[in-house]
C-alpha cells in the first residue's frame, strides 16, 4: 500500500460516524503500523541504492587527453560497461524531456547507479521550451541536449570513454559502425555542429580526433604570449586581431590562420604531454 493509499483510508474512514472507540483505535494502530512499515521500505531501499553508488568501481585511466571525442544523440538510450569483455551493461543513460514546470523541454540524464559520477566532457541539458522561444524570437535556434565524451581508446566494435572528468573513472561503449553520423548525413559528413543536424538515423553516434576537433572549433582561447613563428622558433607578437582558425597540427603545436584570408598568424603549444593547455570551443560558445 502506498502512502496516497494511506492518505485515502484514513480519510474515508474519519467520514464513517458513530464507530466504537475499541474499533476506532485499533483501526488507527493499524494505519499507523503500516505507514511505519512503508516508510522503513523506502529508507532501506534508499539505503541499497546509496550503498549500490559507493560499492560502483569503474577502471580509472593513467591518460588524462586521451585521442579524441565522441558525441551521442540522445534519442536512445546508451548501455555503459565497465569494461569491453563484459557482455551485460552495468548501467545505462536515459534521456527524458521533462514534461513541466519552467525547465519543460529540456533532457534529463537519467542513471540507476551512476549518479554525481557522470562528468562527462560536455553535458548539456539543452534549451527549456521557454528558452527555445526566447531564442527564435531573436533569430537564434533552439539549442539541443549535447552528450560528449573523452576518448581514451577505441576499437572496431566501440570506445572506452572518460565518464568523469574529475576522477579519470572509465566506462566502455559499444557502437555500431552503421550508425556513425559521417556515413549518414546527405552533405559534408565533415561538417558536425549537434545544432544543426541532418542524420538521416535518430541514433547517431559522431567520433572526432583531437586533429579533427581542433580544426573545427569555432574559437580556440590560447595565451598569446606564446606565440611563434614556427615550432620551438621565435615568439612573435601579434597586434591585429583575427577570427582564427587552425589548419595545421604538428605533434604539440598547432598552426593559426586568419578564418577568412588563411594568413598566417602564429603556431602555439595545444598540448604539453598529457595534458591540452588551450581552451577548446567546439559550437560558437553555445555548450
Amino acid at each position: 500500500m502506498g502512502t496516497k493509499s494511506l492518505n485515502l483510508s484514513i480519510g474515508r474512514f474519519l467520514l464513517i460516524k458513530n464507530q466504537p472507540l475499541e474499533v476506532t483505535g485499533m483501526f488507527l494502530i493499524i494505519l499507523l503500523n503500516l505507514m511505519l512499515i512503508l516508510s522503513a521500505c523506502h529508507s532501506e531501499e534508499d539505503k541499497r541504492r546509496k550503498k549500490q553508488k559507493e560499492e560502483l568501481v569503474l577502471p580509472v585511466t593513467g591518460t588524462k587527453m586521451g585521442i579524441g571525442l565522441i558525441h551521442f544523440n540522445t534519442n536512445k538510450p546508451l548501455m555503459l560497461y565497465q569494461s569491453k569483455t563484459d557482455t551485460l551493461p552495468y548501467d545505462s543513460i536515459q534521456f527524458v524531456a521533462r514534461k513541466t514546470g519552467l525547465n519543460k523541454g529540456r533532457c534529463d540524464f537519467r542513471t540507476k547507479h551512476l549518479g554525481d559520477k557522470l562528468q562527462p566532457y560536455i553535458l548539456s541539458e539543452g534549451d527549456s521550451d521557454a528558452d527555445a522561444k526566447s531564442n527564435i524570437n531573436m533569430g537564434l535556434i533552439r539549442f539541443v541536449p549535447q552528450l560528449v565524451f573523452r576518448v581514451i581508446d577505441k576499437t572496431d566494435d566501440g570506445v572506452q570513454v572518460l565518464i568523469n572528468e574529475k576522477t579519470y573513472e572509465t566506462s566502455f561503449v559499444r557502437v555500431n559502425p552503421k550508425k556513425d553520423l559521417r556515413i549518414n548525413m546527405d552533405d559534408n559528413g565533415g561538417f558536425f555542429d549537434p545544432n544543426f543536424n541532418q542524420s538521416r538515423i535518430p541514433d547517431w553516434f559522431y567520433y572526432e580526433t583531437w586533429e579533427q576537433a581542433l580544426k573545427r572549433a569555432a574559437f580556440i582561447d590560447y595565451d598569446p604570449k606564446e606565440l611563434y613563428d614556427k615550432p620551438n622558433g621565435k615568439k612573435i607578437q601579434k597586434n591585429e586581431t583575427y577570427q582564427l582558425k587552425v589548419d595545421i597540427v604538428q605533434d604539440d603545436w598547432i598552426r593559426f590562420v586568419d578564418n577568412y584570408t588563411e594568413k598566417f598568424h602564429g603556431w602555439t603549444r595545444w598540448k604539453v604531454k598529457d595534458s591540452i593547455i588551450v581552451q577548446i570551443t567546439l559550437n560558437g560558445g553555445y555548450e
